[in-house]
């Protein structure tokens, strides 16, 4: 792997890592519900969870659209150094999870009658409805929560906050066991396990909501301004992830349909036992996902197609290898893990066959999430939305029916991977062909800014940074920049770099400086990124004294030189932007 790219890697590891947590504690939460509401709440008590359900679809639609669409939407404005701007598009969506869950709250609170018959039906028992009443309101009366959980973990691994992501993601999982162990104790019944889950997740808002508290987060609460523009931009960007809890809640309605017509009762059954063990495989592909959303979004503003490239790199490395060993451990794992949800042997059979073929298709899986959030993060939310419908929704029907009507209960189990599989090589067809037809090589790049020549080096020693900004300045010469120009980037390289060098690498710790010089048709471009302790040079700029013209000397010459001087902080590293006209 080229040395540029061991930093993007690094970055790239630590939030699979991070969000997978994540996710793993999620899912783990939703199994231990499943069981204990089966186990203590009986037969109907485990049917008014299935029914009530999808109220979680609505609340994830909510939070996953605006967090995704608030990842995406910062991370263009810090690449261009707006850190004012990027403070007023996170009260707007602050404000509109708020709206959300106001209007959530008083439809539970006006509706309850018609909301539980749109999700149970009205030929259903009184009793078993009552229950379904029992569990969706709790949920819909915490949708606050909920949702902000969601949209804040987006902006935490932002600003590389992922210590308290960490901690959020146990808190839920060993709260809402203790929640729900309660519930069981005071035979709460699914209200109980219900009031678990909601309380879960306010601990778990909470420790991360701690991190917009403290001085480290370079966003503060307040009211909005030009909050309409900034919400539509955020439901833009958003929407192809908010897309996937819709085709979520539609894509089982058809596939038990097949099984229904096609299978068998003890396939349906199987079915619903895969459904619930998934999410475990999932943990990994939701996580690369997760990562990949929020890096595209700075590096594609940042136009980096070395970044992207080694991005990419990584996303085949982790779905192919990481995905087929997750895969594989879990084929062999299936027999004990289906024994948890059910004692009969011809569910059980049919519940590993169900289950070892959805892993079968877990890689694909996991490069179909991750094209999808390559393709949001570039601001291709059409296209990203088209693939979304047709690996949440479209394809798995089609091949669901399609296998099914051939092969029965089998045909549909299949179809669990075969769709996976298909959209993968075809979509992947499909970008090799339009690499080679355009210009600039990668679907999303060809409005992109032409650069002429760049220079992309990771920095360890004083001896490199000399070498490197030689290196600029010879690339600048041989290109004809004028030769005063050339000369102050090479110096606003050395300084800057130094400064890191010298000052960030002092404290003993492993630390990486990448620095990015990109030579374009009408700008001299200069990027710096490290993972030292934050240090902002604008604001130490506005603190120098003008009577005292050698205090930071190299600070002074780096502004005199430059046109615009930009810096963030995100994903826990500096990020220094200079750009000086041709």
């Amino acid at each position: 792997m080229n040395v540029s790219g061991k930093l993007e890697s690094h970055i790239f590891r630590r939030l699979v890592l991070v969000y997978s947590i994540q996710y793993l504690a999620l899912s783990l939460t939703g199994m231990v519900d499943c069981s204990i509401g089966g186990w203590f709440c009986g037969a109907d008590g485990l049917a008014a969870m299935k029914l009530a359900m999808p109220v979680f679809a609505v609340t994830s639609f909510v939070g996953s659209t605006l967090g995704s669409g608030l990842s995406v939407t910062i991370s263009k404005v810090l690449a261009g150094g707006d850190r004012g701007q990027a403070n007023q598009i996170f009260r707007s969506g602050l404000a509109a999870a708020c709206g959300m869950a106001v209007f959530l709250m008083l439809a539970g609170l006006l509706f309850p009658e018609t909301l539980t018959i749109m999700l149970a039906g009205k030929a259903t028992d009184p009793a078993l409805l009552k229950q379904v009443t029992g569990y969706l309101l709790p949920v819909l009366f915490g949708s606050l929560p909920i949702i902000l959980y969601d949209l804040l973990t987006m902006l935490a691994a932002l600003e590389g906050a992922n210590r308290q992501i960490a901690r959020s993601a146990i808190a839920i999982l060993f709260t809402d066991i203790a929640g729900d162990l309660i519930a069981v104790r005071l035979d709460a019944g699914v209200m109980g396990i219900a009031v678990a889950s909601v309380a879960a997740y306010l601990i778990a808002c909470l420790i991360v909501a701690a991190h917009f508290f403290s001085k480290k987060t370079m966003f503060r609460m307040g009211l909005p301004t030009a909050a309409g523009r900034h919400l539509r931009n955020i439901c833009t960007a958003g929407y192809p992830w908010g897309l996937r809890y819709l085709c979520a809640f539609f894509c089982p309605l058809l596939i038990n349909r097949a099984m229904l017509l096609y299978g068998t009762l003890p396939g349906l059954a199987a079915l619903s036992i895969e459904d619930a063990v998934r999410y475990l495989p999932e943990c990994l592909c939701e996580g690369i996902a997760a990562t990949v959303l929020l890096l595209t979004g700075i590096f594609a503003a940042e136009q980096d197609r070395k970044a992207l490239l080694n991005e990419r790199h990584d996303i085949i490395r982790f779905c192919l290898i990481g995905c087929t060993v997750t895969a594989a451990v879990l084929i062999l794992a299936a027999p004990l893990l289906i024994m948890l949800f059910t004692g009969e042997e011809a569910v059980r059979f049919l519940g590993i066959r169900a289950f070892r073929w959805y892993l079968a298709g877990l890689p694909f899986l996991g490069i179909n999430l991750a094209c999808t959030a390559y393709l949001q993060g570039l601001g291709k939310e059409r296209t990203a939305s088209l693939l979304v419908a047709l690996n949440q929704l479209l394809l798995p029907a089609a091949f669901a029916w399609l296998l099914g009507r051939t092969f029965g209960t089998q045909g549909i189990f299949a179809a669990l991977a075969v769709h996976q599989i298909v959209l993968a090589l075809g979509f992947g067809g499909w970008l090799l062909a339009r690499k080679l037809s355009t210009k600039y090589g990668w679907y999303g790049m060809e409005s992109w800014t032409r650069t002429v020549a760049e220079v992309h080096r990771m920095i360890e020693t004083m001896d490199q940074v000399t070498d490197a900004s030689r290196e600029v300045i010879a690339l600048c010469e041989s290109y004809g920049v004028d030769k005063k120009r050339a000369t102050h980037i090479g110096l606003c390289l050395e300084e800057l770099a130094a400064n890191s060098v010298e000052h960030g690498f002092r404290d003993c710790k492993p630390h990486h400086l990448d620095i990015r010089f990109a030579l374009g048709e009408k700008w001299l471009v200069l990027r710096l990124r490290d993972d030292c302790r934050p240090y902002d040079l604008t604001e130490q700029y506005k603190l120098l004294h003008p009577d005292d013209p050698f205090s930071h000397i190299g600070l002074r010459l780096v502004y005199a030189s430059a046109d615009d001087v930009s810096y963030s902080h995100a994903l826990d590293l500096n990020n220094v932007c200079i750009r000086i006209a041709r």
